[in-house]
């Protein structure tokens, strides 16, 4: 595989984590394995539907999304979805790409590979926890010829759960934690191969449709270890492993379930090829638990409970005198332990308590470690009467033979039980057979022998090992081709790949089907949810396997902003019509791009403690980070210092703003509504952008249209808070204003700076963190990277926008001011110094004392004199004792720049007011 272009990324709490995240999702497990079902768990900005049921790609796919997100457990099901982390956990996880490439073609381990969540190891290597991609060898129908065939069929995505090793310490063996499923789409879900008895889950799985589910664990937690699943549970050899090279007097109980690789069995489907996949991560590797003292020893020269007869010799001179003595020796006889069983019989003693539980028969057998005990006997009674065999209660040749013979068939119970569905629902029996429980129950064992009276087998009432053959050729010879389709022709799901595209563009939809005819088309209808309206799409849906898409043109009947449906139909053999419609939307719409992720970082509880823990820096180090380095100039001249910057966004920027004020505008319905967007609008180029930065002037920072930190700027914080979203950004980010008070994570200090005591109006109180923030070039540039970031850039500005409208806009007399001009500067006067503006002049009152009367061009020239001279008057009130710099660069940028820009902005409107004189000239 080719090597990733992203950092490595750990995976947070290691291979536990995916055993728990296992656990948590076998919780939401209750439908169990339902073909095209969807996720068991939201994550942010993926279009998967959350359900029951799940399935096997879906399912890794899934949890590793879950494993990836450092905020584990999320309420996702309650609006915060998971967002997995990648790139040294720098950047949010492109989970769409990633999970089109681990879901399609089976291609799990190279996803991993390919986001550098993990490396490829050899499968002689692999541990659990660990990525397996395998490909199956099975018996299927050969899609040219249509007969049946062994070899390569279908794929698997799972993690390993446990391995076994041979002597040289290699993998020979493994089981396989996943969704597992059966023919027919349907099956218990999330589990050990081979571990979905009763011990393990209660309840029934799906039966073909969701929400009919009602599996439960049977205990807290099931993915722990213990001798049950080593014994119960499937082995899969690895390829090159047979029957002679599995030693399994190493294990640490002897397992009855192994699938040997590429064999050609009735009853298992075995590796073909493998693929392992390890993740990232630190800590100790798991070990095997398998293992018979905890390693593979090389087995005893004789099996346990049985030793071999000495050697009787004869020596080759007795034989030259009697050629009859070698006749004549007696053999010597061996001791046997009579306290020690044979191998065969734990096998007999493991193999009835696989038919009590199956209900094949109805003794309990009793505990496996009391051989040949009662119970053990009436057991053997019981499976003799069944088969037909002589009724002793002993396991002679014969019934060894016939357990050997049925116990592969009753451990595949529930293939049996599904296979028999499909004949039922084919018409091919008339007894139900009942939901696939894995127990020959009531319904089960009536629709076996209405099978088995049908041909001519003996009515044993349980699937047995020549009633299973006969049912899977009968469902092969009902297999779908190209002519015909099969039993049970369905569609089991509709949905689309990615729910947004622009007006005209593409979208893929796919399908998952069962059971239908190679070739089968589907018309495509698609419905505005809002009018009703419906289209038959122009491209048709072609079955071609289990799982079939096509790429569909969004027809330009659907404008932006339209919510559609699909639904698919088709006619079926006998004149019945198939249509399945699509239960999730699709938005005709631009994308919607997700924001940025950050980690969690709570320095909150040490404001005003000397220092915040080292990982909480680091959190807030790589969440700065994420936005990368703005071109921050440092300015000359007056303003010139440490740390003074000036930032002017990017042209893309300020048309994105000035669109979005637009919009503002053209919703308004009135004179003074519409002014009050046209004056913010011409705020962007006097004041500065969503995104701009000025950090030179008294204010220390000042932030996007003029928003002064020490003064206004204070309240986009407390507007941005109201987003839950947004107060977590910037606290993550190490910054935010709450209740009075500026906090300010600084890094380098490894401390929160925050505003010092003092009465509340004083402003002075917050230079401390704002300095602080000052300081800091990578927050700095984090607060300009979210003003621009098209994800949150609208939050920031409506927050901006929120403070205008509150503070610089809800002056008396506004309906008193003709032109924009007017408006425009005394919008600015509030925006700018808020006090003055507000307690230096009343609008209404000056106009009533030009006279009033209508508002005019000639009385917007008299009103902006009075109100620029009450403005420079009442800083000089304020100022020119105490802070005189600061009047005098009132008095200067009045006249210079707000009195300059309203005979500018003026001569549009045929407005002049002539030149500005103060009272003192």
């Amino acid at each position: 595989m080719s090597k990733s272009k992203y950092a490595p990324t750990t995976l947070p709490g290691g291979w536990k984590k995916i055993i728990q995240i296992a656990e948590d999702l076998r919780e939401r497990d209750t439908d169990g394995y339902l073909s095209g079902a969807g996720h068991l768990a939201k994550i942010k900005g993926h279009p998967q539907h959350i359900t029951k049921a799940i399935t096997c790609s879906p399912f890794t796919g899934n949890a590793i999304g879950l494993a990836f997100d450092t905020t584990y457990p999320r309420k996702d099901l309650e609006g915060d979805p998971y967002v997995p982390l990648f790139n040294g956990g720098n950047d949010p996880l492109p989970f769409n790409d990633f999970y089109k490439q681990h879901n399609d073609r089976d291609r799990p381990v190279g996803s991993l590979v390919d986001f550098n969540l993990g490396e490829e190891i050899d499968p002689k290597k692999m541990k659990r926890g660990d990525q397996l991609g395998i490909d199956w060898w099975s018996k299927h129908k050969d899609k040219k010829t249509g007969e049946l065939v062994w070899g390569q069929s279908g794929g698997h995505s799972v993690f390993c759960w446990d391995v076994h090793l041979d002597k040289a310490g290699a993998v020979d063996a493994f089981q396989m934690l996943g969704a597992h499923g059966g023919s027919g789409g349907k099956g218990y879900g999330i589990h050990i191969y081979g571990c979905q008895g009763s011990q393990w889950l209660t309840g029934m799985p799906n039966n073909g449709t969701l929400g009919t589910g009602s599996l439960k664990k049977a205990k807290d937690k099931i993915f722990v270890d213990e001798d049950d699943i080593v014994r119960l549970g499937v082995w899969f050899t690895l390829p090159g492993v047979g029957q002679k090279d599995l030693d399994l007097n190493t294990f640490r109980i002897r397992p009855m379930n192994i699938a040997y690789a590429r064999q050609k069995s009735a009853w298992w489907i075995s590796v073909y090829e493998i693929k392992a996949g390890r993740f990232h991560y630190d800590g100790e590797e798991p070990k095997p638990y398998c293992m018979k003292d905890g390693s593979a020893k090389a087995a005893p020269d004789d099996p346990p409970g049985h030793f071999d007869a000495p050697v009787t010799t004869v020596k080759g001179n007795d034989i030259k005198k009697d050629p009859q003595a070698v006749k004549k020796v007696q053999p010597k006889t061996a001791q046997q332990d009579q306290k020690k069983p044979l191998n065969w019989q734990h096998g007999v003693e493991q193999a009835l308590q696989v038919f009590f539980r199956a209900k094949w028969i109805d003794s309990d057998p009793g505990k496996s470690d009391n051989i040949n005990d009662a119970k053990s006997q009436a057991a053997i009674k019981a499976f003799q009467t069944l088969f037909k065999l002589e009724v002793d209660g002993i396991v002679g040749p014969q019934t060894r033979g016939a357990i050997a013979r049925e116990l592969p068939a009753c451990v595949a119970q529930v293939p049996s039980q599904i296979l028999l569905g499909s004949l039922y629902r084919g018409g091919k029996i008339k007894t139900d057979p009942g939901p696939p429980d894995g127990t020959n129950n009531d319904k089960t064992r009536d629709a076996v022998r209405e099978f088995q009276k049908m041909g001519g087998l003996a009515e044993t009432g349980v699937p047995d090992a020549a009633t299973l053959q006969k049912i899977e050729q009968m469902v092969a010879e009902h297999a779908p081709s190209a002519t015909k389709q099969g039993l049970n022709p369905a569609v089991l799901a509709l949905y689309w790949l990615g729910n947004e595209a622009e007006p005209g563009a593409s979208a893929t939809l796919r399908m998952v089907s069962n059971e239908l005819k190679t070739g089968q088309e589907f018309q495509i209808f698609l419905k505005d949810a809002v009018t009703e309206k419906e289209i038959e799409a122009k491209v048709k849906l072609v079955a071609s396997e289990a799982q079939s898409e096509v790429s569909l043109p969004m027809p330009e009947e659907f404008e932006l902003g339209s919510i559609l449906f699909a639904r698919v139909k088709t006619e079926l053999e006998g004149g019945k019509t198939l249509e399945f419609p699509s239960s999730v939307p699709f938005f005709v719409r631009k994308p919607v791009r997700q924001g940025p992720v950050t980690l969690t970082a709570d320095w909150r509880p040490h404001i005003g403690k000397d220092s915040v823990p080292g990982e909480i820096l680091e959190a807030i180090k790589k969440n700065r980070a994420r936005y990368g380095r703005k071109d921050l100039k440092l300015v000359t001249g007056k303003y010139a210092g440490d740390d003074h910057y000036n930032y002017n966004p990017p042209d893309d920027h300020l048309h994105w703003a000035k669109s979005w004020v637009q919009k503002k505008i053209d919703a308004a319905s009135d004179r003074v509504e519409k002014m009050i967007p046209r004056t913010f609008l011409k705020l962007l180029d006097l004041e500065g952008r969503p995104a701009s930065l000025q950090t030179y002037d008294s204010q220390i920072v000042t932030w996007g249209v003029g928003l002064g930190a020490k003064g206004d700027g204070k309240l986009a914080f407390t507007q941005l808070n109201k987003n839950p979203a947004m107060k977590k950004l910037l606290d993550d980010l190490g910054i935010n204003y709450e209740k009075g008070d500026y906090h300010v994570v600084h890094l380098e200090k490894k401390k929160v700076i925050s505003s010092s005591a003092g009465e509340r109006g004083d402003d002075d109180r917050h230079i401390g963190p704002l300095k602080a923030w000052r300081e800091q070039e990578d927050l700095l540039s984090a607060i300009i990277g979210l003003s621009e970031d098209p994800a949150t850039r609208e939050a920031v500005g409506e927050s901006q926008y929120a403070v205008y409208v509150t503070n610089s806009t809800q002056w008396p007399g506004k309906d008193k001011v003709f032109t924009v001009a007017l408006f425009v500067m005394i919008v600015h006067m509030h925006h700018w110094l808020p006090a003055i503006a507000k307690y230096g002049f009343n609008v209404a009152k000056e106009f009533q004392a030009i006279g009033g009367g209508e508002p005019s061009v000639d009385t917007d020239a008299r009103l902006a004199l009075r109100v620029a001279r009450a403005f420079v008057r009442k800083a000089n009130a304020s100022w020119a004792g105490s802070k005189p710099d600061l009047y005098q660069d009132v008095h200067d940028r009045t006249r210079s720049k707000l009195w300059a820009e309203l005979r500018k902005e003026g001569a549009a409107e045929g407005f002049d007011p002539g030149d500005l004189t103060y009272d003192d000239e």
